[in-house]
């Protein structure tokens, strides 16, 4: 991992996780969930391979499509606990990024990064997360 890149992570676990936590998210950096009027809600930060961009995801599952995915793991001799449950657990039709603006669905929605730039970056992510967090997820149920 590039030193960029751990200037960037720390960056995040600085100035974002907190607006994470406010908005009732537990978990560990990158991997945040929360349970809603029995919905599970889960945020992913997702690095670039080679660095310098990540995405952050979103996805979420209604109660009765957790416990069918959680019987579906047991089925299948394994568990999946809510604290392991994940946005690559989430249909793809519950999925989805932030960042980019709502008017432009199309519209990429990397964050990059360079080397210095990381707190800046980082504050543009919390303003997403104050944002559009909340939005994403009422139009998910």
């Amino acid at each position: 991992m590039s030193e960029a890149t751990d200037a960037m992570r720390r960056a995040l676990r600085a100035i974002v996780v907190p607006r994470l936590r406010a908005l009732g998210f537990d978990g560990a950096f990158p991997h945040f969930r929360r349970v809603r009027d029995g919905a599970h809600e889960t945020l992913m930060f997702q690095f670039d391979k080679y660095g310098h961009g990540f995405f952050l995801e979103a996805g979420s599952a209604a109660a009765d499509e957790f416990l069918a995915l959680q019987r579906e793991w047991e089925a299948a001799g394994a568990a999946l606990p809510a604290s392991k449950f994940t946005v690559a657990h989430c249909a793809p039709h519950r999925r989805g990024r932030l960042g980019g603006l709502r008017a432009h669905p199309g519209a990429n929605h990397r964050f990059a990064f360079t080397a210095g730039d990381g707190e800046e970056v980082a504050r543009r992510v919390a303003d997403v997360v104050d944002a559009q967090v909340e939005a994403h997820f009422a139009t998910a149920r």
